[in-house]
């Protein structure tokens, strides 16, 4: 799969705090890069748009159901 549409706008990817070097890249290459289909933020502009959650990583999906609860 092609490298993420929303890369420019994702705080995820736009962001380089809170985890090691290491781990940033590879969570990156892997969700924003890579492979997409199993990104929680990708699966939560369905839900909210862009009002993802500042916070929220590729692999938090069990904040999807909280998120479609909120709405």
């Amino acid at each position: 799969m092609p490298e993420c549409a929303y890369t420019s706008i994702c705080d995820f990817f736009v962001s380089e705090v809170g985890y090691s070097p290491e781990l940033n890249h590879n969570m990156k290459q892997h969700f924003c890069l890579e492979d997409n289909t199993h990104c929680a933020r990708l699966l939560a502009m369905d839900i909210v748009g862009e009002n993802i959650p500042v916070d929220m990583l590729p692999t938090d999906t069990e904040r999807l159901t909280e998120l479609d609860a909120s709405m």
